[in-house]
């Protein structure tokens, strides 16, 4: 109260005159209040009564946001804080623990190749025996095959981060389908290829830049803004080296390092 403040302030009057006679610990706490409070200091050795000088300090104790209460606005904001800094750091090392940047990476890469095997004519679909026998089609056209199956692994990961692993049969076919179908043209399966690494890349993208902001400071994600034109999964312009994980900060509140 009143006589720990006035403690202070004869100890800073006593500092001033002698400092030697003080540890560097007492010599810097004495200097941190009157830098915080220059009011009260200035006000002490100006002739003002205890009562002012106490007055004075509590006014400016009140306006100091670490020593101010929070207004139950505030509360909820802090609780939805510390929440969304949990939540996201328990998505951060999921994520991680699935691969991270890397599968991402790689998915693409292997994507862009069955691409690049329907654009140069390698593979094509949308044959009659696309449509008559699976054992005919393995037998007579094996690459078309692999990149069907190549997709199909693909297409059977992204469905099981979405749903968790609780899909049906009949879903898993659907979703495939959706990514990838033998009995259409080539080119209808090039779009689909290229929607879905579209897709890939701003997932990607969106969630580095917003675990990104997250490791730099969690106060301020409701400030995050993706930014479209950082691509951080091509080798010229990735904001990080896919090498150990290494994505150069850390998350708050995750289980994996990423140091």
């Amino acid at each position: 109260g009143a006589q720990n403040l006035m403690n202070n302030i004869q100890q800073y009057a006593s500092v001033m005159v002698n400092p030697q006679a003080f540890t560097s610990a007492e010599v810097d706490r004495v200097n941190d209040f009157a830098t915080k409070y220059p009011d009260v200091i200035n006000q002490a050795f100006t002739g003002a009564s205890p009562l002012d000088v106490y007055n004075t300090f509590l006014n400016a104790k009140a306006k100091d946001p670490a020593d101010r209460k929070l207004t139950p606005e505030e509360e909820i904001e802090q609780v939805a804080r510390e929440t969304v800094a949990r939540e996201t750091g328990k998505d951060y090392t999921e994520w991680m623990e699935s691969g991270g940047p890397t599968t991402a990476q790689e998915t693409v890469k292997k994507m862009t190749r069955v691409l690049s095997l329907l654009e140069t004519g390698k593979v094509d679909t949308g044959k009659l025996i696309d449509f008559v026998s699976e054992t005919g089609r393995a037998f007579m056209n094996p690459m078309d095959v692999e990149a069907e199956q190549e997709i199909l692994k693909i297409a059977q990961a992204r469905l099981k981060e979405t749903l968790g692993g609780q899909f049906t049969e009949r879903e898993a076919k659907l979703f495939f389908q959706r990514a990838y179908d033998p009995r259409l043209p080539s080119g209808t399966n090039m779009r689909k290829i290229k929607s879905a690494i579209h897709d890939i890349m701003v997932r990607e993208n969106f969630r580095m830049q917003y675990f990104e902001q997250f490791g730099k400071d969690a106060t301020k994600l409701k400030d995050f803004k993706y930014d479209p034109t950082r691509n951080v999964l091509g080798p010229s312009t990735s904001s990080f080296q896919a090498t150990s994980n290494g994505l150069g900060f850390s998350i708050p509140g995750a289980t994996t390092s990423t140091k």
